[in-house]
């Protein structure tokens, strides 16, 4: 780990490495359905072309007073050419719940540090989006293939100004859309019925894709080729815009890393109780549902956004438990049913686009970490049986309580290292594993299966990314922990930007950043991570580039193919999770 003048010596060679430039002008303006907007043209970086920056667009109304709680409106026209230059406000979010994040780990409080500004400007006028085009596609023919990035933050926090688009836009020569959506209480809060029904966030994301259906042409986008990708939260939020039929043909292609509808915290079940809740805090608990929501809506955002307690099993910031306490809910509009039924189902009744879009999906190695990290009893040295025995009790007695003895018994058999039983350091392996699988692996590879299996007419890749960071701060034992496969999908060892501007890599780790871009970018233009674009024999720096002869085999539910995505990387079978356990939690 670097530090201290060693720090700031490597920032610097970086600097010079690759080429960070600051220089930018302004760009010609582009009409939208609403207005003209003009960006600003930056270059990133030494070996990477100019590109267009058009940010803080907005695609629909202040989300606040009347519409506060409600589906976002189409924003107003304006006359003049609109300067989007600068990022716009985020939405509302609890940055100041500092007793909350300060219980969380160490991983969790340097993500918060490298967040807070992002998050100086917060407004309920928070619905806008951010393009980046490379410069030398004005006029080109065919039109780019487009991303659109759905941050992560568990429904919770974040921004899409977190998230530089330069790199990718600039090496996949691709169109990247980054975008807000509300958050928390103001995007979730459902009372269940049709005064609340809830999903505003998820209508919100829908809204920014509809805009990016109706104007990305004029940026030089072809919106009929719109690919969504996003992390945890994000991918949650994709899958269940695949199921919806309010999400039908804004897009082509998903990109699911980390996420998944079927994971336990991605739908709220009895959300009325957390509704009634804020009500009776904020002295909104009136004598029927109507006159409530009103009150609320005449709350101050402030005071009204402080009215939350997380407390376990919910999740406070990025220190995971198992529940959202706001998040989406199955409304019968946005969310029409169970997604697992949707999924699985061929019933012509409940039919949804889900296969009808490629998908790209995997999960870190260690995600489970992140679970773990805080709770009593582990340490750099492992986890004792009664810390171990402990994990186990509080997971299954939050998510299974009904069969609780069952299923605590087969996991403690399946996850404890028979060989070494009384090790430590093999208990701990088998908590991250565990977390790992059944908090992610197991819902991500579910959704894969069931893509994958019967009818389709779309193709389905899975990835496990397992590098781990040279200058992470994370304890030398845990490999790829959640979201450390974002900073190499944006291209940050090549350009620093968005929240991962704080970070040192390797240059190895930029020749690995380059390689993810090809492949996600290659998959958003055909559907095939292996073309149009071949890797290269050389990238940039002159490096041997490790995927040039690997193969991305398509994923199938029997074949189960899949690659890693690493510092040797290879291609793979999925390892077949224990029948028994995947049997006992259906």
């Amino acid at each position: 780990m670097a530090s201290g003048c060693g720090t700031l010596l490597l920032v610097w060679a970086l600097l010079l490495f690759y080429g960070v430039t600051n220089t930018s002008s302004s760009s010609s303006p582009v009409m939208t359905k609403y207005g003209q907007v003009r960006g600003i043209t930056v270059t990133p970086a030494r070996d990477l072309k100019p590109v267009i920056q058009y940010l803080g667009i907005p695609f629909a109304l202040p989300p606040k007073g009347s519409l506060r709680f409600r589906p976002p409106q189409p924003p107003k026209p304006w006359t003049n050419v609109r300067n989007c230059t600068t990022f716009a406000p985020v939405c509302p979010q609890m940055i100041n719940d500092t007793e909350n994040w300060l219980k969380q780990g160490a991983s969790v409080q340097r993500m918060r540090l490298a967040m807070l500004p992002f998050l100086k400007l917060m407004d309920e006028d928070c619905l806008y989006l951010n393009v980046y085009k490379r410069a030398d596609l004005v006029g080109a023919k065919p039109k780019a293939a487009v991303m659109v990035f759905i941050h992560p933050g568990y429904f919770e926090e974040g921004a899409g100004s977190m998230y530089d688009g330069s790199a990718i836009a600039s090496w996949g020569e691709v169109i990247v859309v980054t975008f807000n959506y509300r958050l928390g209480l103001l995007g979730f809060l459902s009372t269940g019925e049709d005064n609340a029904p809830g999903n505003y966030g998820l209508l919100d994301q829908i809204a920014a894709l509809k805009w990016v259906q109706q104007n990305i042409v004029n940026f030089g986008g072809d919106p009929n080729n719109i690919t969504v990708f996003g992390a945890e939260a994000g991918g949650a939020s994709i899958n269940l815009l695949a199921l919806s039929p309010k999400a039908k043909g804004l897009f082509r292609r998903v990109i699911i890393q980390s996420g998944s509808a079927l994971t336990t915290w991605a739908l709220t079940s009895e959300p009325w109780r957390s509704a009634i809740t804020v009500a009776h805090k904020m002295g909104c608990c009136l004598s029927n549902l109507t006159q409530m929501m009103d009150c609320l809506r005449r709350i101050d955002v402030d005071i009204l956004t402080g009215s939350v307690v997380r407390r376990p099993p919910y999740f406070s910031m990025f220190g995971p438990r198992y529940f959202s306490l706001f998040g989406p809910v199955i409304d019968g509009i946005v969310v029409t049913d169970n997604p697992k039924m949707l999924m699985a189902s061929n019933d012509k009744d409940k039919y949804t686009p889900f296969k009808s879009y490629d998908h790209l999906i995997g999960v870190n190695e260690d995600e489970g970490f992140g679970y773990i990290e805080t709770f009593p009893g582990v340490d750099y040295y492992g986890i004792g049986r009664e810390g171990f025995t402990f994990i186990i009790n509080d997971f299954v007695n939050k998510v299974y309580p009904d069969r609780e003895n069952e299923i605590e018994d087969a996991i403690q058999f399946i996850y404890t290292n028979w060989g070494q039983s009384e090790s430590n350091e093999t208990r701990r392996t088998g908590m991250v594993r565990m977390f790992t699988e059944q908090q992610i692996g197991m819902p991500v590879v579910s959704v894969a299966n069931l893509h994958s299996s019967g009818k389709t007419t779309s193709g389905t890749y899975f990835y496990t990314f397992n590098h781990r960071l040279t200058y992470g701060r994370n304890p030398p034992w845990v490999g790829a922990a959640q979201q450390e496969e974002l900073p190499f999908v944006f291209g940050a060892p090549n350009i620093g930007g968005g929240v991962f501007g704080n970070m040192n890599y390797s240059r190895a780790e930029s020749m690995l950043s380059l390689a993810i871009i090809t492949y996600w970018s290659n998959f958003a233009k055909s559907g095939d991570p292996n073309t149009p674009i071949p890797q290269k024999t050389w990238f940039a720096h002159e490096r041997p580039n490790r995927f040039e002869n690997i193969k991305w085999p398509q994923y199938d539910a029997d074949k189960q193919g899949f690659i890693y995505l690493g510092m040797k990387p290879r291609v793979k079978q999925v390892t077949t999770l224990d029948a028994r356990l995947e049997c006992l939690i259906q």
